[in-house]
C-alpha cells in the first residue's frame, strides 16, 4: 500500500517524516530542559553557599562614616568591600588577641573531652 492510500485510510496519522521531526524536536526540548535545570541547580547551590557567609550587622555612625569614606574616595567599590576591609584590618591588628582566643578554645575543647570521658566511665561502672 502506498503512502497516499495509507493516509486516506487513516487521515489522523501524520506522515513518518513528520513524526520523526516531532520526536527529534521533543527530544531536543527535553535535553535543553535538563541542561537548564542542571544549570539552575548549580547557580542555586552557589548562591546558597554565598548566603551561608552572609551576616547582617549593625554599625555605629563612626564606623559607617569610615566605610562610606572608603567608598567615596574609590578605595573600595561598595560598602560590602569597605566593611570587609575594616574587619580584616581589625583582625590583623588584633592578631595576638585572636591567637590567645584560639589557644583558649583548644583548651576548652580538651577539657570538654576529658569531662565527657569521665562521665562515660562513671556511667558505665
Amino acid at each position: 500500500m502506498n503512502q497516499q492510500a495509507t493516509q486516506a485510510k487513516n487521515p489522523t496519522s501524520a506522515p513518518p517524516e513528520a513524526e520523526d521531526t516531532v520526536g527529534n524536536t521533543l527530544h531536543g526540548m527535553l535535553d535543553t530542559t535538563v541542561d537548564l535545570l542542571s544549570a539552575l541547580g548549580r547557580a542555586t547551590s552557589a548562591r546558597a553557599e554565598e548566603l551561608a557567609n552572609c551576616m547582617l550587622i549593625q554599625v555605629n555612625t563612626e564606623t559607617r562614616a569610615r566605610i562610606d569614606q572608603l567608598v567615596t574616595t574609590g578605595v573600595v567599590k561598595n560598602r560590602h568591600q569597605g566593611a570587609e576591609l575594616l574587619i580584616k584590618a581589625g583582625a590583623e591588628a588584633q592578631a595576638s588577641l585572636f591567637k590567645h582566643v584560639e589557644d583558649t578554645e583548644k583548651e576548652i575543647h580538651a577539657l570538654h573531652q576529658q569531662l565527657h570521658s569521665l562521665v562515660t566511665i562513671k556511667v558505665n561502672q
